[in-house]
């Protein structure tokens, strides 16, 4: 039964990738687009499996536990609710041998079906809150930012950005936005510093730009600018 479930869940994953290739509408993909995104960086710690399955069943979720996690945190799923169904892999545990010392290693050997609920399925006691707010500073980092973007070999230019992103990282170059506060600059610059870093190890410079998207999400908050990150390929003419 688990497994049968599990093709289910793989079909729904399947259906869900072949109905966002399929928009041709641009301001329906926009959206859709931009509602995947808003789902990734929400769950940016489960697979784009599970991601893609929480999108299509409760594409609203901000926050998905399973019953008794929910319950650990003083919470209770209310009457009625319909769970939210994912993938959770089934582990087993194995012996083996290294120089002569033998050890438990857990291994996942298949797939079943997880339930979760999102927290607007739930009430009792509300969740801690981490104050993450930056209203001010920066003016010891920034320069600091400044002097890693320079050893890296990457420009940093401070410009006008056309739209809604505060801030551009196109391998080599990264543009900031100007109207962005020091305790702003610092966040962006320290993100995008850590993408050029991350990508620059896994395509050749000449290959191509990465183009990097932000707007608001709820992780990392300053002042002015908020983080949320997208990236789109672009290939160099």
């Amino acid at each position: 039964m688990s497994s049968d479930n599990a093709q289910e869940l793989t079909a729904k994953i399947n259906e869900s990738i072949a109905t966002l290739c399929a928009e041709t509408d641009a301001a329906k993909q926009s959206a859709v687009y931009r509602a995947w995104l808003s789902t990734l960086s929400r769950f940016y710690s489960y697979s784009a499996g599970n991601c893609l399955l929480i999108w299509a069943q409760a594409p609203q979720a901000t926050r998905v536990a399973g019953f008794h996690t929910w319950k650990s945190l003083g919470r209770f799923v209310k009457k009625g609710e319909t769970g939210i169904r994912i993938l959770a892999p089934i582990i087993c545990k194995f012996e083996e041998e290294t120089e002569g010392i033998i050890e438990t290693i857990p291994r996942p050997i298949g797939w079943k079906t997880a339930t979760v609920f999102d927290f607007a399925q739930t009430d009792g006691k509300p969740l801690p809150e981490l104050n993450c707010n930056a209203t001010g500073g920066g003016e010891f980092l920034l320069p600091l930012l400044e002097q890693a973007a320079a050893k890296m070999n990457v420009t940093l230019v401070y410009k006008a950005i056309p739209g809604e992103a505060q801030g551009l990282s196109k391998g080599g170059l990264i543009e900031i936005e100007d109207n962005l506060n020091t305790a702003a600059r610092c966040g962006v610059i320290a993100h995008e510093l850590a993408h050029e870093e991350l990508h620059k190890k896994e395509l050749p410079a000449s290959s191509g730009n990465w183009r990097l998207s932000l707007w608001p999400t709820p992780f990392w908050r300053t002042s002015e600018c908020t983080l949320r990150v997208a990236f789109i390929w672009q290939p160099t003419m």
